[in-house]
């Protein structure tokens, strides 16, 4: 079998740039291949991608050594258009590819673009909306769509061109836990039925990880190690996970830290492939109990101050649509709070951030902050008490370089130039972003971007701070670095609201969580009650970690296990306080 894709001695370096992208790439990718492309933010992923696809060296110019075969055909010697029907792609950021108006002519415009019959466009078309489902959207505006249904558009309307081979470039960063899940399931099903090859780019690898049958690990544009995803997990203690900082399985992880303890054959990285061997060793020990301290912030803030914001029945709808995109929604938040905004795409969550902004016009009486309806505070007098990190960080960027971008905002408000340099540089240097000061924001990889997009707000030190999905592509040395200083910033006394589908980080680092489902609020309280409560999970579309559904699991076959552990550091801090107790004992 020849491969669909393969790449001999391939380097390549971007026009304008001096140091290659790619460096001396060699690899080849099987028919019906399953294959998972991880690597730190700015390792050459995405370059490797589009490679794949011909965009290099056809849309992206440079300097390319080496060969790249697609389907046999050498990328240097067609144009684009001549690899469409063969291989297809999913951007990272979906309104990069989205061209048209209305939902449905988006679905229809790459088979109308490859001329096909009228007929069999209509029926690519209704097998991709069913594919994907989004038959609920399909006569809405593009432009009025949530991030995550977007990727799912972007999904359906390349997989209505029918190709061979899909290469996606974090495809499920907007999407919800549930429809994530669903995503690669998809995908998985129409590899195994249909043969087709799937490619993807994904830092969340702990709902891909047991469905791929190939690793790529990506280095400072080399490839680090190429191999079957056991092999992979089962060194990444070592090799991977503290050396490049990836996120590995979360089951796999504990394992890790379980070496010397228990012998896996295979080595796990699901729940269920773990259950036994946890199950006889918390056995040997007469069970795990979780006696250990624990008072969650939200219950430790001062409850007699003023509340930093307040809501009171707010209603919201998007222009003339009678649909509710909030309905009577009421919460308070009081100064110190850390909490997560959570729910399915579509449920509301960007929309009431944006709304505690004033980025959405809501009634009078229906938003308050610091005791003040916000219709009566100017936008100036309220971004001096909150800062706001888009979905999307090219949303917000308004200079020409790095520096300047963090600069802009200190700048508007007269500081001074040495001040701000003095704030500027700890800021770019603890992002790892002070290489590309003279960078045009534009031009980072799309990690860098999102940390760029962070750190313009959290240099202005305001009492508030609002992240929607900061850590969207992220690696997880630069996911915990981020949670980590914003956690610093919570101590320190600034408020902190992140919305977020990525629960192993949410029930990691924030104890309170505002649940949404269907533009109303489902939960307010306590993260762990989220995580336990499996009719919640389902309604708000969440899955908890999988370290929480491994104890559901052990607890179903009689193993005292407590339900609150969410981290692979809390299970372990419990088991050694447990074998210490039979040691002793």
């Amino acid at each position: 079998m020849k491969p669909i894709i393969e790449m001999k001695d391939v380097t390549f370096t971007y026009l304008g740039e001096t140091e290659p992208a790619l460096i001396d790439i060699n690899l080849e990718i099987m028919q019906g291949d399953y294959v998972l492309i991880m690597g730190p933010s700015g390792s050459g992923k995405s370059s490797l991608l589009n490679m794949m696809n011909s965009s290099v060296p056809n849309i992206f110019d440079g300097k390319l050594d080496g060969t790249v075969l697609i389907d046999g055909k050498n990328s240097k010697e067609y144009p684009l258009v001549e690899f469409a029907k063969t291989v297809g792609m999913v951007f990272q950021d979906p309104d990069s590819q989205l061209v048209n108006v209305f939902v449905n002519d988006e679905i229809y415009f790459g088979p109308e673009n490859l001329c096909m019959p009228r007929e069999e466009i209509l029926a690519r078309a209704e097998d991709a909306i069913k594919l994907t489902d989004i038959g609920d959207f399909l006569d809405q505006e593009v432009f009025y769509l949530s991030g995550g249904q977007k990727q799912k558009l972007a999904l359906a309307a390349v997989l209505s061109m029918n190709p061979k081979a899909i290469l996606l470039d974090q495809p499920t960063a907007n999407l919800d836990p549930k429809t994530k899940l669903d995503v690669f399931n998809l995908l998985a099903k129409l590899n195994r039925e249909k043969g087709l090859t799937v490619v993807v780019i994904e830092h969340d690898v702990d709902d891909i990880a047991d469905v791929v049958n190939k690793v790529v690990i990506m280095d400072k544009g080399r490839i680090a190690h190429v191999g079957p995803p056991r092999e992979v997990f089962s060194n990444s203690d070592t090799e991977f996970s503290q050396s490049l900082g990836l996120w590995v399985p979360q089951i796999s992880e504990l394992a890790l830290a379980m070496k010397g303890e228990i012998d896996f054959d295979p080595f796990p990285i699901t729940p269920g492939e773990a259950l036994e061997g946890f199950a006889n060793k918390i056995n040997q020990l007469g069970g795990m109990v979780d006696d250990l301290p624990y008072v969650p912030v939200f219950e430790r803030v001062n409850r007699d101050e003023t509340p930093l914001i307040e809501v009171k029945h707010l209603d919201f709808s998007y222009g003339a649509s009678e649909k509710k995109a909030l309905s009577d929604i009421n919460f308070k938040m009081y100064p110190g709070e850390f909490l997560a905004i959570l729910g399915k795409n579509g449920s509301g969550k960007s929309t009431l951030a944006k709304a505690l902004m004033k980025i959405n016009k809501v009634p009078n009486n229906s938003v308050f902050i610091n005791g003040k309806d916000i219709n009566k505070i100017s936008l100036y007098d309220l971004t001096k008490d909150i800062g706001y990190v888009f979905q999307s960080p090219d949303h917000q960027f308004v200079a020409d370089t790095v520096y300047d971008e963090v600069a802009y905002s200190l700048r508007v408000r007269g500081m001074g130039e040495e001040s701000v340099r003095e704030k500027v540089e700890p800021m770019l240097e603890m992002f790892g972003l002070s290489e590309f000061v003279d960078v045009s924001p534009f031009a980072l990889s799309m990690g860098k971007r999102r940390l760029l997009s962070v750190a313009t707000m959290l240099v202005v030190e305001q009492r508030l701070i609002i992240l929607d999905e900061p850590t969207i592509s992220q690696d997880q040395v630069s996911s915990n670095l981020l949670m980590g200083y914003l956690k610093k910033l919570n101590d320190a006394g600034t408020s902190i609201i992140i919305i977020s589908h990525d629960m192993r980080l949410i029930s990691q680092w924030v104890d309170r969580a505002y649940v949404m489902s269907k533009s109303r609020m489902l939960f307010d309280g306590d993260t762990r009650e989220v995580f336990n409560s499996p009719e919640l999970l389902e309604r708000a579309a969440l899955l908890p970690p999988p370290l929480s559904s491994l104890m559901w699991q052990l607890k179903d076959r009689g193993v005292t296990v407590p339900h609150t552990v969410f981290t692979v550091e809390r299970f372990m801090e419990i088991y050694e306080k447990e074998k210490a107790k039979k040691w002793t004992g």
